[in-house]
């Protein structure tokens, strides 16, 4: 058999198996019941939101207390290209209290969660070997709140 024809074989066995694939996909779909596709979807959200939730949630403890904030102010330094001096985070930090302060402990449901707007962004460049992630989400009281990290440290929070 000429090469050619190996080849025209071997795409042909390929598409097979990825027909056969997405015809089994769809079977599963639709014969497993809805709650079973549900499930499965929700359980692989969760493993995607849980670090950004965990890490907003640790963001609106902190600003609780003025010791909290002034904490977060000094563990992340580079907050200080938007808020100066600590007594300028401070004084946003009070004003975001109530916002940050009713948010769910864990993570809505994609479905909430998609109605409040939520925008996860997640970025490794690697020229800098910097890691970033950048989270804006609506509070209950249609509070935006836009905090970006870098390699762990908090870079960016703003809230209005």
């Amino acid at each position: 058999m000429p090469l050619w024809g190996k080849i025209l074989m071997g795409c042909g066995v390929a598409a097979f198996l990825l027909f056969g694939s997405c015809v089994g996909l769809f079977y599963w779909a639709t014969h497993s019941g809805s709650d079973t596709v549900k499930k499965y979807l929700e359980n692989k959200w969760n493993m995607v939101i849980e670090e950004p939730w965990d890490r907003l949630i640790a963001v609106a403890d902190a600003i609780q207390t003025d010791e909290g904030a002034a904490e977060l102010y000094r563990d992340n330094p580079m907050l200080k290209n938007r808020y100066p001096t600590e007594a300028d985070f401070l004084k946003n930090a009070a004003g975001w209290r109530a916002s940050l302060g009713n948010l769910p402990r864990a993570s809505p449901s994609f479905v909430d969660l998609e109605k409040n707007g939520l925008r996860i962004i997640t970025n490794y460049d690697v020229g800098n070997r910097v890691k970033s992630l950048e989270m804006s989400y609506r509070t209950p009281d249609n509070t935006w709140l836009r905090l970006r990290w870098e390699d762990e440290k908090l870079v960016e929070l703003e809230a209005r």
